[in-house]
C-alpha cells in the first residue's frame, strides 16, 4: 500500500466528514473519486456504514414481535457501544449476528442486505455517491424540500433513484461491477444544465 493510500485512510478514519467536505468543494469530483481504491472507500465510509446497520436494525426490531428476534436485536444492539476485543472485528461485523441477520431475510430490508459484511465495496461505493452528490440526487427525483439530511436517509434516496430514473441508473452502473464517476459527472451535468444544484453543501 503507497504512503499517499495511508495517508487517505488516516484521514477517511479519523475526519470522513471532513474529507468529504472537501470533496464536495472540487470542481471535478468525479476524477478524485476514479482515482481511489476500494480500500479507502471502505474504511471512509465505515462509520456511516455503522450508523446505517443501527438505524435499520432498530426499525427492524420496530416491525417484529417474535420475542427470540426482540431479544437478538437487543443484543446485537447493546453491542455497538463498546470497543471489540484486541484484533478482532467490529461489533458490527459479527459473523454470528449476520448469519441470523440473512437467515430472517435481513428482516426484508433493502438497507441491512447492502450493509451485509460481505457488501462493504458495493454500499461504499453507493454511500459515497449519495453523500457527495446529495443535491444532484434530490433534483432528479424532485425532493429538494426533504428535511432529513443523514447518511440512511440520502442512502435510501439515492436507491430510490436508481429505482425510479432511468438515465441515472445506467450512469452510475459500469461493466466491472463499479460506479462509472465519470459517466455520472457527465448525466448530472446535463441532466441539471438548467439551474443545476451548486456544490459545497454542509454535511
Amino acid at each position: 500500500m503507497s504512503s499517499s493510500e495511508e495517508e487517505w485512510i488516516l484521514t477517511a478514519k479519523t475526519e470522513p466528514t471532513k474529507l468529504l467536505h472537501m470533496v464536495q468543494r472540487f470542481a471535478f469530483p468525479d476524477e478524485l473519486m476514479a482515482s481511489l481504491s476500494d480500500k479507502i472507500l471502505m474504511e471512509w465510509t465505515a462509520q456511516w456504514r455503522r450508523d446505517c446497520v443501527l438505524a435499520s436494525l432498530i426499525a427492524y426490531r420496530s416491525r417484529s414481535d417474535d420475542r427470540g428476534t426482540l431479544k437478538w436485536l437487543d443484543d446485537w444492539k447493546a453491542r455497538f457501544a463498546r470497543a471489540p476485543p484486541h484484533n478482532l472485528a467490529p461489533l458490527v461485523d459479527s459473523r454470528d449476528d449476520w448469519v441470523k441477520l440473512r437467515s430472517r431475510g435481513y428482516g426484508q430490508d433493502e438497507i441491512l442486505k447492502l450493509c451485509d459484511v460481505g457488501n462493504k465495496r458495493r454500499l461504499a461505493q453507493h454511500l459515497m455517491c449519495a453523500l457527495i452528490f446529495e443535491k444532484e440526487i434530490r433534483a432528479i427525483t424532485a425532493r429538494e424540500s426533504d428535511s432529513e439530511n443523514g447518511a440512511l436517509t440520502r442512502l435510501q434516496r439515492h436507491l430510490f433513484a436508481l429505482r425510479t430514473v432511468s438515465e441515472f441508473h445506467t450512469a452510475y452502473s459500469a461493466d466491472n461491477n463499479s460506479v462509472d464517476w465519470y459517466a455520472l459527472a457527465r448525466y448530472f451535468s446535463t441532466a441539471l444544465e438548467q439551474g443545476g444544484p451548486e456544490r459545497g453543501h454542509p454535511y
